[in-house]
């Protein structure tokens, strides 16, 4: 639906300082690849650097400044839009989409140099934990557990009131090395490995975590899984 942003639930969208080159690189390239599509990528581009753009609450809609009444806005997003061309056309992306897909590269292209820059900039992890590992190993640990630590690591016996000798702390440790393990058998971290676009067959990295991936060569999105074992 066609609406006017407000302060409350919107935030203006940015091409997060990335140079014009990198931004007409990435238009040429949906260009190349949808070339049907190649004017409404071109207008989506005028659109990204002459209309304002603002996120709303909701994860990927955007409120798209109309180009012909600046205070109107269409509700979009990468892939729809309430626009009278979208509209006429359902079955194309308007102009307002493509400014939108546009945007959503770059964002990720301006990220991904963002971490790039900060793990160059970054002290080595040697010297940045030298302080650290700097210790003693012969020195004493200056720290003991008390009984109702004890008692708290595993269900051995202790004397009422928490006198006397403590139990033996190797069997403690083995039953609480236990049930670390048998948590961490519970959890499965999410995978990082390369996987070909079943589009267009190009590798990039990506996260086996379930989400989307969008491929660089073809624009096109898709889950990533891992590749059944073969007995």
């Amino acid at each position: 639906m066609a609406t006017s942003p407000t302060a409350q639930d919107t935030t203006a969208a940015t091409l997060a300082g990335l140079p014009f080159a990198t931004v007409r690189g990435i238009v040429e390239t949906m260009q190349a690849v949808f070339p049907a599509e190649r004017e409404r990528i071109g207008r989506g581009a005028t659109v990204l650097l002459t209309a304002k753009i603002f996120e709303t609450a909701e994860t990927g809609v955007y409120l798209v400044q109309s180009a012909q009444f600046a205070e109107l806005y269409y509700q979009a997003t990468s892939l729809q839009c309430c626009c009278p061309d979208a509209k006429r056309h359902p079955e194309q992306r308007c102009k307002h989409s493509w400014a939108l897909d546009v945007l959503s590269v770059a964002s990720a292209i301006a990220s991904r140099e963002r971490a790039e820059a900060a793990a160059h900039a970054a002290p080595p992890a040697a010297a940045q934990d030298a302080d650290v590992l700097d210790l003693d190993p012969d020195a004493p640990i200056p720290f003991e557990l008390t009984p109702r630590a004890y008692r708290a690591l595993a269900p051995v016996p202790v004397m009422a009131g928490g006198c006397g000798e403590p139990p033996a702390l190797e069997p403690v440790l083995t039953a609480a090395l236990g049930a670390v393990q048998r948590g961490a058998a519970l959890f499965t971290p999410p995978t990082s490995t390369e996987a070909a676009c079943p589009h267009c067959g190009r590798v990039r990295g990506v996260v086996m975590d379930g989400s989307s991936t969008r491929c660089y060569g073809c624009w096109r999105a898709w889950v990533p899984t891992l590749a059944p074992v073969v007995a």
